[in-house]
């Protein structure tokens, strides 16, 4: 399973975003824009990446998409390098066609299945996060960090009554 998402720009009147696949939540997606992706700049070239499988901390080099996260060897799973650190792009390292970004306005983002909208203000340098509604109107978005408390919220509940 992963929990998809879009993560976009504000282009005057306009909104360039991406599709990532894997760890779209608050807690995950969310968190490392807030943590990592706040520079106009970089935030640019992230956007320029194209549709991720997932986000890192940074954008990377070119790599092998099948052993990122990990692999087997002699019978043992061993982490990949760049796992959680650099992005892992569909067009950059597995070569795939149509991965650029896309420009629509902020009613009318793409449907990629995704559960969270990511929307970042170059100018105030701000990320902003929404819900995506499956059967009715699209909430508004709100400032990322109240989105990051409420998902840890709902995850510390969880812990305290599920106990281990």
């Amino acid at each position: 399973m992963s929990t998809r998402s879009r993560i976009g720009v504000i282009r005057g009147e306009k909104i360039e975003s991406v599709y990532c696949h894997f760890d779209g939540y608050p807690t995950g997606v969310g968190a490392t824009l807030a943590a990592h992706w706040m520079d106009p700049e970089k935030v640019d070239a992230l956007i320029g990446l194209g549709d991720l499988s997932a986000l890192g901390e940074e954008i990377g080099e070119a790599h092998d998409f099948d052993t990122h996260t990990g692999s087997y060897v002699d019978g043992e799973y061993v982490i990949g390098e760049h796992s959680g650190k650099w992005c892992l792009a569909y067009g950059r390292d597995r070569g795939e066609d149509r991965t650029e970004a896309g420009t629509h306005t902020i009613d009318a983002w793409p449907d990629s299945g995704q559960e969270w909208e990511y929307l970042y203000e170059p100018i105030g340098h701000t990320w902003q996060c929404r819900e995506r509604a499956w059967n009715g109107p699209a909430q508004a978005f709100e400032g990322i960090q109240l989105w990051i408390a409420r998902e840890q919220k709902r995850i510390d509940e969880y812990l305290a009554s599920h106990p281990a």
